[in-house]
């Protein structure tokens, strides 16, 4: 007889996840927008010139529905938000979607990849760094460590950009075109997450293997590599998933200075030249999506959990 009780609970916990998605989104749009019409400055004036004539401002305006009342704006704005349709962007006049459609894919890429090569390299040596606590190697792995969190992203892409551009002509410097230029910027990329995934897998792995399971596994003649892989990696990787999905969101952040350093045309300087040129609809447009990227990696991380332990009920 088939059991429909999981999957009565996983359609409501599916619900559930969808339901706070959209409480999120509502919330992370109210912000993003009313911050943006709080700003100072008149978005106008720089989409014009400062010799704009006051009639020339108000057309302007009347064109990018700013002459509306904010409620309605807003409205818009969320309606757009799930339609798709996020407006136009005040400096190129091309649809964001557009703009978001060429950008996006770029830095998924730099991200994605920047995330697997932290996630596994992280992993692997927080595991050796657990298992060879107190010894030569580990104090390496975490003076590394230490160095990772703290060394600035625009200091590390120049760094590599200097060495492997300029000294060895090995890798491009800048642009986008080819697989060589994807390199360089996940690098630069990955090094703050994988130093945080080395540290909490260290961490997580110390606690499980001083548990009482692991020392009867080894005590029954067990190969520790069995042990430590088999039973202690397993119950270590529940914090571990719970770091990754946080660090996507910080990856995407990160992508901002990354993209700038190395002139990669992503959603990062896309972001950096709306904020110069106080193109609201690209500001929220990039924001908005980032946040629903996050939203839907996390979601993702939750059902993981409960196919990494059962034990955990959705």
């Amino acid at each position: 007889m088939v059991n429909y009780s999981k999957y009565i609970r996983f359609f409501k916990f599916l619900l559930k996840r969808i339901f706070h998605a959209f409480l999120i989104i509502i919330a992370v749009s109210l912000i993003v927008f009313f911050a943006m019409e709080f700003a100072p400055g008149d978005p106008a004036i720089l989409a014009l010139n400062q010799d704009a004539t006051p009639e020339a401002i108000v057309q302007w305006k009347e064109e990018m529905g700013l002459n509306l009342p904010l409620y309605i704006q807003y409205f818009r704005f969320v309606k757009g938000i799930f339609t798709g349709d996020l407006g136009s962007s005040y400096r190129t006049r091309r649809p964001i979607t557009e703009e978001l459609g060429r950008a996006i894919p770029i830095t998924l890429q730099i991200t994605i990849i920047a995330l697997i090569i932290s996630s596994l390299l992280g992993i692997i040596l927080g595991i050796i760094s657990a298992i060879k606590r107190e010894t030569v190697l580990d104090d390496v792995i975490r003076v590394f460590v230490l160095a990772g969190i703290s060394i600035p992203l625009f200091w590390l892409g120049l760094l590599l950009m200097y060495y492997f551009s300029i000294k060895l002509h090995i890798l491009p410097s800048m642009g986008w075109g080819s697989l060589k230029h994807i390199v360089l910027p996940s690098i630069t990329l990955s090094v703050f997450p994988l130093a945080m995934f080395i540290r909490f897998t260290r961490s997580s792995m110390l606690e499980v293997i001083r548990q009482d399971y692991i020392r009867t596994a080894l005590a029954k003649g067990l190969p520790y590599k069995t042990v430590i892989y088999k039973h202690a990696l397993k119950n270590a990787l529940i914090p571990i998933i719970t770091v990754i999905g946080l660090q996507f969101a910080i990856s995407i952040a990160g992508a901002v200075i990354t993209e700038s350093v190395f002139n990669i045309p992503g959603m990062g300087r896309l972001l950096i030249s709306g904020v110069y040129s106080r193109d609201y609809p690209v500001i929220r447009g990039c924001i908005m999506l980032a946040s629903v990227f996050f939203i839907l990696f996390n979601m993702l991380i939750d059902l993981l959990y409960n196919y990494i332990d059962p034990r955990i009920s959705l």
